[in-house]
């Protein structure tokens, strides 16, 4: 990919077609940061007209609680290159012409072009998904029983109100834990081997269902729990 600073010249005439067409922001950046190319789904994303953020900083694109650190992020970026998201486990936003912000991914890659190393930034506006999280997660929390989504290592990414009062503790003591450190230690095991494979076959969870097994509050006590 050539930056947009020069005309192409050696690239088949529909290759900025044909990025403009992309449903996701792209944006490559020079090692120091400074926009070298950007597609027009970024252009809407953000709010500019590409001459505008040409040769900026991509910092100008960052609200201000993240551009200070940034310089730090992409040089250990540069340093170890591999294709990955950006800020796994944070929430990441980004600043708009306006000053206004909306939540986002980012996934990274490097490119050699012309002998120089870029950095390619593929830009995806998560609003949506965002306020559909926090739907289910206010229906989730509307239950009167204790609720646990756990991810397919097993560790806990959701959980309501009631497994805090069951599980005498705070969401935030319990969160990114294994879900089988809240079971007595006779059934740990078979817990951990059973996420797996319900995300394998989610019809072999029908052997918890109804079973009435003993959950660990953080006390170490016991307390009957039914699995569902």
């Amino acid at each position: 990919m050539q930056s947009q600073e020069a005309q192409p010249t050696a690239q088949p005439g529909y290759v900025r077609e044909l990025l403009d067409a992309v449903p996701a922001g792209i944006i490559v950046t020079h090692q120091d940061g400074r926009i070298s190319y950007l597609n027009a789904e970024a252009e809407r994303l953000f709010g500019y007209p590409r001459n505008e953020l040409l040769n900026q900083s991509i910092d100008v694109l960052l609200p201000d609680r993240f551009s200070g650190h940034h310089a730090q992020l992409r040089q250990g970026y540069i340093d170890q290159p591999s294709t990955r998201y950006m800020g796994a486990g944070r929430d990441l936003y980004g600043k708009r012409k306006d000053k206004s912000e909306f939540p986002l991914e980012i996934g990274l890659r490097s490119l050699i072009a012309d002998g120089e190393q870029l950095i390619v930034a593929t830009i995806v506006n998560i609003t949506r998904r965002k306020q559909l999280e926090e739907r289910l997660a206010k229906v989730i929390e509307a239950s009167p029983y204790g609720q646990l989504l756990v991810d397919e290592r097993g560790i806990i990414q959701l959980s309501t109100q009631v497994c805090s009062l069951c599980l005498v503790t705070t969401k935030k003591n319990y969160w990114a834990n294994p879900w089988m450190f809240y079971c007595p230690n006779a059934i740990a095991m078979a817990m951990k081997n059973c996420v797996p494979a319900m995300c394998k076959n989610p019809a072999c969870a029908r052997w918890v269902w109804g079973a009435t097994s003993p959950g660990a509050i953080k006390a170490e006590l016991k307390f009957p729990s039914r699995l569902v």
